[in-house]
């Protein structure tokens, strides 16, 4: 883990895993903050660490779980919940500091998770299946269809419980998919191919970034796209 206080043009490094254990290349994991101060990343197999001085310093926290955790957001109630492998779905109640185990409805992987409103939430696993909840991630109901070709799917962007976007990888039919029905049906964006691992929409907006190094930018709500280059390598 590193940090920076000017802005990134020079940085520290704060945090050094243990036992070497690092994220995968691919990974399109970040540090999530609870508020300015108190933040989460969690990594390998089933390894968080946390700070509580805006990123400056690192320690490692138990998550309760062996298994990997790949995502994790907050509830506005402040309330935090984070999916993993094998189904893994933990949640830290606002003001605690331990990790429950919660029951999931899958042993498939989860790859991301985004809270929408009070106590909505939507899952994906690495098949770019849908998981909805509507009570705070306590009971969980999946999509009826997966995107057609989609190989693995790595993040997602919902604005509600029926539209969003799923994003992985893919080379026949897309690697970036758009549903209005909560999963129940995809539409692949034409000539997006290849391996993608992350996602942000806003509004009109949409930016997807690719292993290589390039992105991807929407305006138009995904129907036209301007490419790009990130600065430096990947990998």
């Amino acid at each position: 883990m590193f940090h920076s206080n000017d802005a990134g043009l020079n940085w520290l490094q704060v945090f050094s895993a243990p036992g070497g254990v690092l994220p995968s290349y691919l990974s399109s994991a970040v540090p999530f903050f609870a508020d300015a101060q108190t933040g989460y990343f969690a990594y390998g197999p089933g390894f968080i660490i946390k700070t509580t001085d805006a990123g400056v310093s690192w320690f490692q926290v138990s998550s309760g779980s062996g298994n990997s955790i790949n995502d994790m957001d907050r509830f506005v109630n402040g309330d935090i919940i984070a999916v993993g492998e094998n189904g893994t779905i933990l949640k830290k109640a606002n003001g605690s500091s331990r990790w429950s185990i919660q029951t999931s409805v899958t042993q498939t992987n989860f790859k991301a998770i985004q809270v929408i409103g009070s106590s909505d939430a939507v899952a994906v696993d690495d098949a770019g299946k849908i998981f909805i909840s509507t009570d705070g991630g306590i009971n969980w109901s999946g999509a009826s269809s997966t995107p057609q070709d989609l190989l693995t799917a790595e993040d997602l962007d919902f604005t509600t419980l029926q539209d969003g976007w799923v994003i992985g990888q893919g080379y026949t039919s897309g690697a970036l998919y758009h549903t209005t029905n909560g999963g129940s049906s995809w539409n692949a964006v034409p000539d997006f191919m290849g391996y993608y691992n992350s996602l942000d929409v806003q509004g009109s907006n949409i930016w997807a970034t690719n292993i290589t190094g390039l992105y991807y930018r929407s305006t138009d709500n995904g129907n036209t796209w301007i490419e790009g280059s990130l600065p430096g390598q990947p990998y």
